[in-house]
């Protein structure tokens, strides 16, 4: 049988094993072709990757999960590498002034901080980098692509994003609280 499904295949093949019992596995054939003994032959590996696929199959739904979550958020959120957006929410498009996600992809994240608090962001992020165990709470000022400055209150936490080390950012315009503040100080002195 496995012989026939190897039939015109490359050296590795992924496939569905009928067991004697009659339950259906996946499995991983790979093969060589091989001299032996003067007479080509080809030797086979069958392995069972059931419960990888199924592992696979479980990580790619909650991906998907968290991508839908992150979308529909009403809050801003990007994911950053090293300062770079690699994705950005509806959300963050309207916040920061862009009218796709493609307009802030691949951008640098400093550039749309105010230029009072950037360093400050810097810091925050070379004391967190890599740590995954802690989110970070603060107030940052972010100027848009329209010249408009935000202020945001800032939810920041570490995360693994195709395969690698990323920072997850999520921002929540708090302009109106902040001038509501200023009014009520203004009034009480």
């Amino acid at each position: 049988i496995i012989a026939r499904q190897c039939e015109g295949l490359e050296k590795s093949s992924k496939c569905k094993h009928y067991k004697k019992d009659g339950s259906v596995i996946n499995v991983e054939i790979t093969f060589s072709d091989m001299d032996w003994s003067g007479r080509s032959a080809r030797l086979l590996s069958a392995t069972d990757i059931t419960e990888r696929t199924r592992t696979e199959e479980r990580l790619s739904e909650s991906e998907e999960s968290y991508r839908k979550l992150v979308e529909q958020s009403p809050d801003a959120v990007l994911v950053h590498r090293q300062g770079i957006i690699l994705l950005a929410n509806k959300a963050c498009v309207s916040l920061l002034g862009a009218s796709s996600p493609g307009e802030l992809l691949g951008k640098r994240i400093f550039d749309f901080l105010h230029p009072g608090d950037r360093e400050a962001v810097r810091k925050r992020i070379r004391e967190h980098d890599g740590d995954f165990t802690n989110v970070r709470q603060n107030e940052t000022r972010l100027v848009g692509l329209n010249g408009k400055e935000t202020c945001t209150e800032v939810v920041a936490c570490s995360i693994t994003f195709l395969g690698q080390a990323s920072m997850q950012v999520s921002y929540r315009d708090i302009s109106l609280r902040k001038e509501a503040e200023k009014r009520l100080l203004e009034s009480e002195a």
